[in-house]
């Protein structure tokens, strides 16, 4: 019995070793490339230098993930914690514009004009309560409702448009569809 599980324990050690291994090989291929880099200003914010590089303020997390991959090998480059926190005189790697789209487009969300919005995500509100998560809700006041909240409830509703529902939700990022 002893040799059947310690014949099982190797078998399972082997298979975990064949796992992760490849992994450790795929990390070390995908070397971050900066175009340039970016030493911090006293006015500098990660949008701002997004939007300086990219055009885009929604960019700058692409410049954490760089930032600190080249960290890990270079300690010339100071590792990003905080996004919302950077120090003057922090070195920044700068990807080039095409790594940054793709980093970007590999994202969870994905951002989408106000046209597309009502298309690509409608979230249906059911009952009278939205869950957020776990342990939070929000209360729904439907248009039915008398008292000092149906006012405001039917203003907000004229400004929807026209082929819209009161009982829709919409909101400014979809889910990137596989």
């Amino acid at each position: 019995m002893k040799k059947i599980a310690h014949g099982f324990t190797v078998v399972v050690l082997l298979a975990l070793l064949l796992t992760i291994a490849p992994l450790n090989v795929l990390a070390q291929e995908e070397e971050v490339v900066c175009e340039s880099d970016a030493i911090v200003q006293g006015e500098d914010s990660l949008s701002t230098l997004a939007d300086k590089y990219y055009g885009n303020i929604l960019a700058y997390p692409v410049i954490v993930e760089a930032t600190n991959a080249k960290a890990a090998t270079d300690s010339s480059y100071t590792k990003i914690d905080d996004p919302n926190v950077i120090e003057a005189g922090s070195k920044l790697c700068i990807p080039p514009g095409e790594v940054a789209q793709k980093m970007l487009n590999e994202s969870v969300f994905t951002q989408v004009s106000a046209d597309q919005t009502a298309q690509t995500l409608v979230i249906g509100i059911t009952e009278d309560t939205v869950s957020l998560d776990p342990g939070r809700a929000m209360k729904f006041m439907p248009a039915r409702s008398t008292g000092l909240f149906t006012k405001p409830w039917l203003r907000s509703r004229r400004i929807m448009s026209k082929r819209s529902s009161p009982a829709l939700l919409r909101v400014g990022l979809s889910p990137r569809t596989a």
